[in-house]
């Protein structure tokens, strides 16, 4: 005995509904973030790599600022920045929030 299927088509008649109720979207340059690790150091071509993240690096502000200009260049819209702090430490003290690094603004 065979049993007939209805898949019904009735919410996805234009292709703006069919993009809205899409499982899957597609990858858009728009939607990637770029992390970038931020080290206070008086050299400015400071660039240590991330052994544990294959193509990062430690950068110094002006290496930052070189690395965000050519990132917006290729169209990315959104940075995440990571302050590396020499000392571990589990919580921040509120002067040292103040004095952080990531807090300052960078003028890129």
């Amino acid at each position: 005995m065979s049993m007939s299927f209805y898949r019904g088509r009735r919410l996805r008649k234009t292709p703006q509904l069919r993009a809205l109720l899409r499982e899957t979207a597609p990858l858009c340059v728009e939607d990637l973030i770029m992390p970038y690790f931020v080290v206070e150091t008086k050299d400015n071509q400071f660039a240590k790599p991330v052994p544990s993240m294959p193509g990062q690096c430690q950068l110094s502000l002006a290496m930052l600022e070189k690395r965000v200009a050519k990132a917006c260049d290729l169209g990315l819209t959104s940075i995440l920045l990571l302050e590396f702090l020499p000392t571990r430490t589990n919580v921040l003290q509120g002067p040292m929030i103040k004095t952080a690094l990531c807090s300052r603004p960078l003028g890129v």
